[in-house]
């Protein structure tokens, strides 16, 4: 069985695969967002103070910029929002999950990596206080895109990942790319 650390990296590993197909440059990564889903856990709304006694620390430490969590917010009663001034770093905790998204293309830059380390070190202080490990169903791995110019792209999409020629082939796109 894996733990979740194991459960995070190949999730990362998986996701992370299909960089190459799309790493032309009009594709740009703009947003990444890893998220953890457990069944709903109404215990943990009393212990997002905390939550935020933990992760607001890390602030400055290993991975995390300075200043990372300067905002706190309840949008409401059952979840509780950190984010940093410029709103290019965000986490979300509530009684459904956790989510950390991050504006990939704020400077100073900031690499996948890292916000995948940032994710692991959160989700091990978050999970630890709120005793949801054993409630965990479901981790995702959201790489949203910008794409700069709309010629061909989803042909030249496919013809990268399916590594065929496609001329000809009328362009759409409306894609969607899923790996299990």
């Amino acid at each position: 069985a894996r733990n979740l650390k194991d459960h995070l990296k190949f999730a990362y590993k998986i996701n992370n695969n299909h960089k190459e197909v799309i790493m032309d440059k009009t594709w740009k990564l703009e947003r990444l967002i890893f998220g953890l889903r457990h069944s709903r856990s109404f215990a943990v709304s009393d212990k997002l103070g905390d939550i935020v006694d933990q992760v607001v620390p890390l602030q400055g430490t290993g991975n995390f910029p300075s200043d990372c969590f300067a905002k706190i917010s309840r949008p409401d009663s059952l979840s509780i929002e950190l984010k940093d001034d410029e709103e290019t770093l965000s986490l979300k905790c509530g009684i459904d999950g956790i989510i950390l998204e991050c504006d990939m293309l704020a400077e100073p830059p900031i690499t996948p990596d890292t916000v995948f380390a940032m994710f692991n070190d959160v989700v091990k202080k978050i999970v630890t206080i709120t005793e949801v490990n054993s409630k965990i169903n479901r981790l995702g791995i959201v790489f949203k895109y910008s794409i700069t110019s709309f010629d061909n792209s989803a042909k030249e999409l496919f013809s990268n990942l399916l590594k065929i020629d496609l001329k000809g082939t009328p362009d759409n796109i409306n894609i969607r790319i899923e790996r299990w």
